[in-house]
Protein backbone atom coordinates (compact mmCIF):
# COMPACT_ATOMS: atom_id res chain seq x y z
CA UNK A 1 0.00 0.00 0.00
CA UNK A 2 2.67 2.41 0.94
CA UNK A 3 6.37 2.46 1.34
CA UNK A 4 7.39 1.57 4.71
CA UNK A 5 6.10 0.10 7.54
CA UNK A 6 4.59 2.99 8.95
CA UNK A 7 3.33 4.46 5.52
CA UNK A 8 1.43 1.02 4.78
CA UNK A 9 -0.42 1.31 8.03
CA UNK A 10 -1.71 4.77 7.68
CA UNK A 11 -3.07 4.05 4.17
CA UNK A 12 -4.46 0.91 5.78
CA UNK A 13 -5.88 3.16 8.93
CA UNK A 14 -7.41 5.74 6.07
CA UNK A 15 -8.46 2.52 3.46
CA UNK A 16 -10.42 1.14 6.37
CA UNK A 17 -11.81 4.66 7.74
CA UNK A 18 -12.99 5.53 4.44
CA UNK A 19 -14.62 2.04 4.18
CA UNK A 20 -16.32 2.30 7.57
CA UNK A 21 -17.61 5.83 6.47
CA UNK A 22 -19.37 4.43 3.02
CA UNK A 23 -20.75 0.87 5.14
CA UNK A 24 -22.24 3.85 7.57
CA UNK A 25 -23.62 6.20 5.46
CA UNK A 26 -25.66 2.84 3.23
CA UNK A 27 -26.89 1.60 6.56
CA UNK A 28 -28.14 4.85 7.51
CA UNK A 29 -30.08 5.21 4.54
CA UNK A 30 -31.59 1.54 4.54
CA UNK A 31 -32.56 2.18 8.47
CA UNK A 32 -34.35 6.01 7.37
CA UNK A 33 -36.00 3.82 4.58
CA UNK A 34 -37.37 1.33 7.20
CA UNK A 35 -38.37 3.33 9.97
CA UNK A 36 -39.85 5.99 7.51
CA UNK A 37 -41.67 3.54 5.83
CA UNK A 38 -41.73 -0.21 6.52
CA UNK A 39 -41.94 0.47 10.55
CA UNK A 40 -45.23 2.19 9.87
CA UNK A 41 -46.81 0.12 7.03
CA UNK A 42 -46.44 -2.95 9.69
CA UNK A 43 -48.16 -0.81 12.46
CA UNK A 44 -50.90 0.44 9.67
CA UNK A 45 -51.42 -3.10 8.99
CA UNK A 46 -51.45 -4.65 12.63
CA UNK A 47 -53.44 -1.73 13.74
CA UNK A 48 -50.79 -0.68 16.39
CA UNK A 49 -50.80 3.15 17.45
CA UNK A 50 -48.78 4.96 15.22
CA UNK A 51 -47.61 7.48 17.77
CA UNK A 52 -44.67 5.11 19.40
CA UNK A 53 -43.42 3.44 16.94
CA UNK A 54 -39.46 1.15 17.32
CA UNK A 55 -37.14 2.36 14.97
CA UNK A 56 -33.62 0.91 13.98
CA UNK A 57 -30.62 2.85 14.38
CA UNK A 58 -26.92 2.17 13.66
CA UNK A 59 -24.13 2.55 15.92
CA UNK A 60 -20.70 3.72 14.45
CA UNK A 61 -19.07 1.06 12.80
CA UNK A 62 -15.67 2.28 13.85
CA UNK A 63 -15.13 1.29 17.23
CA UNK A 64 -12.59 2.91 19.25
CA UNK A 65 -9.45 1.61 19.53
CA UNK A 66 -8.82 0.78 23.27
CA UNK A 67 -4.75 0.59 22.99
CA UNK A 68 -4.86 4.47 21.64
CA UNK A 69 -7.85 5.34 24.12
CA UNK A 70 -5.78 3.75 27.00
CA UNK A 71 -2.47 5.47 25.85
CA UNK A 72 -4.21 8.65 25.60
CA UNK A 73 -5.95 8.43 28.88
CA UNK A 74 -2.54 7.34 30.70
CA UNK A 75 -0.71 10.41 29.23
CA UNK A 76 -2.97 12.98 29.74
CA UNK A 77 -3.79 11.46 33.22
CA UNK A 78 -0.66 11.43 34.40
CA UNK A 79 0.54 14.98 33.74
CA UNK A 80 -3.03 16.17 35.48
CA UNK A 81 -4.87 17.48 32.24
CA UNK A 82 -7.81 15.23 32.75
CA UNK A 83 -10.56 16.79 35.80
CA UNK A 84 -11.54 13.55 37.89
CA UNK A 85 -15.47 14.31 37.62
CA UNK A 86 -18.63 12.42 37.02
CA UNK A 87 -18.97 13.34 33.67
CA UNK A 88 -15.51 12.83 32.54
CA UNK A 89 -15.53 8.98 34.14
CA UNK A 90 -19.21 8.21 32.55
CA UNK A 91 -17.21 9.40 29.20
CA UNK A 92 -14.54 7.01 29.96
CA UNK A 93 -16.42 4.13 30.84
CA UNK A 94 -18.87 4.53 28.26
CA UNK A 95 -15.80 4.39 25.77
CA UNK A 96 -15.20 1.24 26.98
CA UNK A 97 -18.62 0.30 26.55
CA UNK A 98 -19.44 0.04 30.19
CA UNK A 99 -22.64 1.31 31.87
CA UNK A 100 -21.90 4.95 33.30
CA UNK A 101 -22.09 5.58 37.10
CA UNK A 102 -25.10 6.95 39.16
CA UNK A 103 -25.40 10.17 40.39
CA UNK A 104 -23.93 11.20 43.52
CA UNK A 105 -20.97 9.00 43.20
CA UNK A 106 -17.96 9.23 45.13
CA UNK A 107 -15.50 9.25 42.83
CA UNK A 108 -12.32 9.15 45.87
CA UNK A 109 -13.80 5.43 46.60
CA UNK A 110 -13.32 4.51 43.40
CA UNK A 111 -10.08 5.96 41.88
CA UNK A 112 -6.95 5.57 42.99
CA UNK A 113 -4.54 8.15 43.08
CA UNK A 114 -2.24 9.12 40.10
CA UNK A 115 0.82 7.12 40.84
CA UNK A 116 2.87 7.99 37.91
CA UNK A 117 5.92 10.02 37.65
CA UNK A 118 5.91 10.63 34.11
CA UNK A 119 4.38 14.26 34.45
CA UNK A 120 7.72 14.91 37.06
CA UNK A 121 10.13 16.13 34.88
CA UNK A 122 7.77 18.78 33.61
CA UNK A 123 9.42 21.04 36.45
CA UNK A 124 12.63 21.62 34.34
CA UNK A 125 11.95 20.37 30.73
CA UNK A 126 15.13 20.69 29.53
CA UNK A 127 17.27 18.66 31.93
CA UNK A 128 16.46 14.98 31.23
CA UNK A 129 15.62 12.57 33.78
CA UNK A 130 18.69 10.50 33.48
CA UNK A 131 21.63 11.80 36.33
CA UNK A 132 24.31 8.99 35.00
CA UNK A 133 25.69 9.20 31.62
CA UNK A 134 25.18 5.45 29.85
CA UNK A 135 25.48 3.95 26.44
CA UNK A 136 22.57 4.27 24.43
CA UNK A 137 18.76 6.10 25.46
CA UNK A 138 15.96 4.30 27.53
CA UNK A 139 13.99 5.98 24.92
CA UNK A 140 15.09 3.76 21.53
CA UNK A 141 13.81 0.85 23.12
CA UNK A 142 10.26 2.25 23.31
CA UNK A 143 8.41 1.68 20.03
CA UNK A 144 5.77 4.51 20.94
CA UNK A 145 8.61 6.99 20.39
CA UNK A 146 9.65 5.88 17.01
CA UNK A 147 8.76 7.74 13.95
Amino acid sequence: MGQGSTGSYALGNIKNSLSAIAIESKLKEICNVVNHHLIPLIARMNGWEMTRLPFIAVDDLESVSLEETSKFLQRTASVGLIPRTLPVVNRVLNLLGLDSLPEGTDLNSLLTESTSKSGQELDNPLEGSRKTASVGNDNDNNLDNSG
